[in-house]
């Protein structure tokens, strides 16, 4: 049936099963898309249920007083993903060494969670948080090339889909487009990456942590 705009077609589907189950099948790119502002993309499949329930969810309780339905649906899924990783995070499972570095940035539940999702994607790539710290420049120098490398990465859709995809960076193309010598690029490589990985939207609270 062809609908005039997206938001009746949501509203037929609230009443017909078939149709919302196509529409959860046709929009699981925008569903996985949204899902994955928040968490690292690799864990997605573990929130997958998760995301589509939410998905569900938006379309019947939707009406058009509400305006735009993919913005109401950003905003289910996204709720619904944290209150998941709220339910699954338990402080108490948080190794003793990395407590100072949650209660350095504050008990707030969304840096926690924030914090959390960091630590999970930090590990994709062989990494601790607790490596951060010695793994940071400590000549000032030496610091700017290394944020310039990580903000390089991050402004390169392709240099940051190497990175995401093969956990490793693109030293000789990084070098070449980030004035950073090589050596210093696999000498910072822990600090390099988490930093291209917190200009994602995803940490609001840790960029503004990080400035």
């Amino acid at each position: 049936m062809k609908y005039e705009s997206l938001e009746q077609r949501v509203i037929a589907a609230k009443r017909d099963e078939n149709e919302l189950e196509e529409m959860i099948r046709e929009y699981l790119p925008y569903i996985r898309s949204k899902t994955t502002e928040v968490i690292p993309s690799a864990k997605f499949d573990q929130f997958s249920s998760t995301a589509m329930e939410a998905f569900a969810e938006a379309i019947n309780a939707f009406d058009e007083e509400k305006g735009s339905f993919l913005v109401f649906a950003s905003l289910v899924i996204k709720r619904r993903i944290k209150d998941q990783i709220r339910r699954e995070f338990k402080p108490s499972e948080v190794p003793t060494e990395e407590i100072e570095e949650v209660t350095t940035i504050g008990e707030d539940s969304e840096r926690a969670i924030e914090i959390e999702m960091f630590r999970s994607e930090l590990r994709d790539y062989g990494i601790k948080l607790v490596d951060l710290p010695g793994a940071s420049p400590k000549h000032k120098g030496s610091k700017e090339k290394a944020d310039n490398a990580a903000g390089v990465i991050f402004r390169s859709p392709e240099m940051m889909s190497i990175l995401v995809s093969t956990g490793k960076l693109p030293v000789t193309r990084l070098s070449k487009e980030s004035k950073v010598p090589v050596k210093l690029i696999e000498k910072k490589r822990k600090y390099i990456i988490a930093r291209a990985l917190l200009h994602q939207d995803k940490y609001g609270y840790l960029k503004e942590y990080i400035r």
